[in-house]
């Protein structure tokens, strides 16, 4: 079976994307276990399908496919078409350094030894690359600890790694930005914990961000249903990392 599946939702980021991949697959091959990378191309305007389709001819590991608009159906259909025992997923955009994917892929292997058996380890952006996103990051994380408890400084933040098993069994449903709180929701629901390693964020070098006060609004308005509709049964234990 494959070890690993990374997933890259790609939206307008034509620019950037072949040297992004170009980083990834140095790191992710450096690991020295089998692997496979899904680009899900997910209502680009900009060429990006093509550029994919071009780069995925040339590389065996890495297979295109497409999902509709939203943050949540990319990472959805990339966990669906994964063949990984353990799934990546993050964003393609230079947010935050492809090398930290091989960061939590050795702290979530480490932890099933040291028996601390964390369920899912992701980072956390110890910077933002301009004030605006430094407050609504701040403020979505505070409202998400106030009516849930959640004990993550960064929700959003990528890389995350988890069992692909796990994701599946959690059956997300969430199409935009929100499926990250949905995540770790859903795994304090089961009293499972996760591990958080900080880490820098890298200002954009390409494409446009797609986080803006509509995206905030949708998340908040997600939180809500949240608050409804999920009951936590333990508070899961995270830890700052190393």
């Amino acid at each position: 079976m494959t070890e690993l599946s990374v997933i890259f939702p790609v939206h307008n980021e034509a620019e950037g994307i072949e040297s992004f991949l170009a980083d990834a697959l140095s790191t992710i091959r450096k690991l020295n276990v089998s692997f496979e990378i899904i680009c899900v191309e997910n209502g680009s305007t900009d060429g990006s399908l093509a550029i994919l389709k071009s780069i995925s001819k040339k590389i065996k590991d890495i297979r295109v496919i497409r999902s509709p608009k939203g943050w949540g159906n990319a990472v959805r259909a990339g966990i669906a078409q994964a063949r990984g025992k353990l799934t990546v997923y993050m964003v393609s955009d230079y947010q935050v350094d492809p090398k930290y994917i091989a960061h939590i892929y050795h702290a979530y292997r480490n932890s099933q030894l040291d028996g601390s058996g964390y369920r899912l380890v992701k980072v956390r952006r110890t910077n933002r690359e301009n004030t605006t996103r430094l407050v609504n990051s701040r403020t979505y994380n505070l409202l998400a600890s106030l009516m849930f408890g959640v004990p993550s400084r960064d929700i959003n933040a990528t890389p995350k790694v988890a069992e692909t098993a796990l994701l599946r069994r959690l059956n997300l449903t969430s199409d935009n930005i929100a499926i990250d709180l949905e995540l770790l929701l859903k795994l304090q629901s089961e009293g499972l914990a996760w591990q958080e390693i900080p880490v820098p964020s890298m200002r954009r070098s390409s494409g446009r961000s797609t986080t803006n006060m509509k995206a905030v609004w949708e998340m908040i308005s997600h939180m809500i249903g949240f608050r409804y509709g999920i009951i936590r049964k333990r508070t899961p234990s995270v830890t700052a990392g190393k």
